[in-house]
């Protein structure tokens, strides 16, 4: 998702992605735009990835001592 802060072609994708979620378009199991998408379509923030990902069976990270 950080990788598209500096995509050339953000702008482009990001015009993409409103077009299609303005038609009614379900954008599903990817990461367009900077914004992830789950398999039902439903978009995952920035915020909730991390909780999303270990609930996905991604084991935290371990801390350093």
């Amino acid at each position: 998702m950080s990788a598209c802060s500096v995509c050339p072609l953000l702008a482009q994708c990001e015009a993409r992605l409103a077009g299609r979620l303005a038609a009614g378009e379900k954008v599903r199991e990817q990461v367009m735009a900077g914004r992830l998408f789950t398999v039902t379509g439903r978009e995952i923030t920035a915020d909730e990835v991390d909780a999303y990902a270990v609930a996905r069976g991604r084991r935290k990270p371990r801390r350093a001592a």
